[in-house]
């Protein structure tokens, strides 16, 4: 599965490779980040004791990690925390959906809140609200998601993709705050 991703990676890079219009490539470059987040989501579970479920804490490090990487952050300028009430683990149906809903909102944290490569940090908490449900929050400090910002009706793909997921692929809820930055927080069953 990791190798069939890999070379869909690999032609969507040939492919924005050959476009010389800058929003086709970031849209190659996004889809491309997508597919590593899903690529990664079977390669923890190809590493571990259990191959139908994967430690949720231990995937946001290794993904925010590799999002830093892609996007040339400088981790001198960016504090990234991951904060998990132990291991929190999900089964192989809520990983793929939860990591690529990860992925959007840390993605769109690095490209967004923090204009002009300027210093901010990005808190990651993953816990367990009761036996049955987990509550994921992803907050950052910077300049805020726009009023305008309806995270139910989006307009843009990636929050789109994100409500979706919620709705649809692990039956939760989603909610944002807009205090002292941008703070996503997510509840679905386990």
């Amino acid at each position: 599965m990791k190798n069939n991703m890999q070379v869909i990676s690999g032609l969507l890079d040939l492919q924005a490779r050959s476009s010389k219009n800058p929003e086709l490539m970031e849209m190659f470059h996004e889809s491309q980040i997508r597919i590593q987040a899903m690529a990664l989501v079977h390669e923890k579970l190809y590493g571990s004791k259990d191959f139908a479920r994967i430690d949720l804490a231990g995937y946001v490090r290794t993904l925010s990690q590799e999002l830093f990487q892609s996007y040339k952050i400088n981790p001198g300028k960016m504090n990234l925390i991951v904060q998990a009430d132990g291991e929190v683990y999900v089964d192989i149906n809520k990983a793929i959906p939860c990591g690529l809903i990860l992925n959007e909102l840390i993605s769109n944290a690095l490209q967004h809140a923090f204009p002009g490569d300027g210093p901010g940090e990005i808190k990651i908490i993953i816990g367990e609200t009761k036996e049955t449900e987990i509550e994921i929050v992803i907050r950052d400090n910077g300049v805020g998601l726009p009023d305008d910002v309806d995270i139910h009706q989006p307009r843009t793909v990636g929050l789109h993709l994100v409500n979706g997921l919620v709705k649809n692929q692990i039956d939760g809820q989603i909610e944002v705050r807009r205090d002292n930055g941008t703070e996503f927080r997510i509840k679905f069953p386990l």
